[in-house]
């Protein structure tokens, strides 16, 4: 799913100044089934961009450093595309 570079979190709920959001990452069982597995915890604040929120989690869920991950540099496409919902 496109992320806009320009997508920012709200405001965390009930007040709060920064909130977690579980990590799942996906394996598969002894069957060949595909099943989730936590993979731990991260946070985000309000104005946190969407798309650094969305490759820490993929790292998490790899378990590599998040700067070990190439990111694409932002182009006008991923600048404008309006947000997911």
């Amino acid at each position: 799913m496109p992320i806009s570079e320009s997508q920012l979190y709200p405001a965390p709920p009930n007040g709060q100044r920064m909130a977690t959001m579980d990590v799942f990452k996906y394996v598969k069982d002894e069957k060949g089934d595909w099943t989730s597995q936590p993979a731990g915890t991260i946070g985000y604040k309000e104005g946190d961009r969407v798309i650094d929120i969305a490759y820490e989690a993929f790292a998490k869920a790899s378990g590599v450093d998040p700067s070990d991950i190439a990111r694409p540099a932002p182009s006008p496409i991923r600048l404008a595309f309006p947000p997911s919902t």
